[in-house]
């Protein structure tokens, strides 16, 4: 009898962790997408001059001058974007922050570089985010 109550109490947890929501009803950011959120600049001559990953609603988004997509999870620091049939890789530094951004779409790679926070830029709040460590169920 115990390992029900045991079981229905873990089950119940598992279930109010991996359904977290802020008051406004929008799903929690997982503080593992917070490394990518940022704007990354291309060299002169490419397709787009810069995009713009950010969290919006549920999921990771990237936005450019050509428009915006959803990404999805592929594996670390890999997404697709379903809208535009690419792919983005983030690459890491020896400091093993995320210091570049690979777009792979229409055959082409393009290559970007974050850029630093703009002083007084939106900041992200605290309760925009899920800590992962702290969580047992985290949606992706």
């Amino acid at each position: 009898m115990k390992k029900i109550g045991l079981f229905v109490t873990l089950f119940s947890a598992l279930h109010f962790a991996s359904n977290a929501q802020d008051t406004t009803g929008k799903k929690m950011m997982d503080t593992a997408y917070a490394e990518y959120i940022g704007t990354y600049k291309f060299p002169d001559g490419s397709p787009v001059d810069e995009v713009e990953i950010a969290w919006q609603d549920t999921s990771l988004t990237i936005t450019s001058d050509q428009g915006t997509a959803t990404m999805s999870s592929l594996g670390v620091d890999s997404f697709s974007m379903s809208e535009y049939n690419g792919t983005i890789a983030f690459k890491r530094g020896g400091d093993e922050k995320v210091n570049m951004i690979d777009i792979y779409v229409m055959g082409m790679t393009l290559e970007g570089t974050k850029q630093p926070a703009a002083p007084g830029g939106t900041a992200l709040r605290k309760e925009d985010f899920i800590d992962n460590k702290k969580s047992m169920a985290v949606s992706r």
